[in-house]
């Protein structure tokens, strides 16, 4: 009877950032990616989110956040429509994407009052509050 060994395989990092090349095409197909880089905002790097075992491209990393709607859910003064994100621990996640959209009722989304960017969709971060928040703008006939 022979002894057993105990055999430990590197993975394939052809670029030698740090970040195994199969990790990388999981979540960036063919795109290279940088290791200091941080697509979803959240604050980590591409290589601290490996290390953590975290998703690159969930801002949350799978924690469900608290969102408390303001004006009852619907539009505030001038059309506003706001969100608070909070932590699981209530404090105020800064910096969280919110997305907003408009289905129907002739209405478009805008960051400001009044303003330029007239769209259907819109991705909103949280300001320094843990405060997300659009306004709602007629569609001009």
């Amino acid at each position: 009877m022979s002894e057993a060994i105990s055999v430990t395989t590197k993975p394939l990092d052809l670029d030698a950032d740090g970040l195994p090349d199969e990790w990388e095409l999981k979540y960036f197909e063919a795109e290279p990616s940088l290791a200091t880089a941080d697509p979803d905002g959240d604050g980590l790097t591409n290589l601290e989110e490996f290390n953590a075992g975290t998703d690159p491209m969930d801002f949350y990393n799978g924690v469900k956040p608290l969102l408390e709607r303001s004006f009852e859910g619907g539009p505030g003064p001038n059309g506003e429509l706001a969100i608070m994100v909070r932590k699981p621990d209530g404090s105020p996640w800064v910096g969280a994407p919110i997305n907003f959209s408009v289905r129907s009722g002739g209405r478009r989304i805008s960051t400001t009052p009044n303003g330029p960017d007239y769209v259907y969709r819109l991705e909103v971060r949280t300001d320094s509050n843990g405060l997300a928040q659009v306004y709602l703008e007629p569609i001009q006939p």
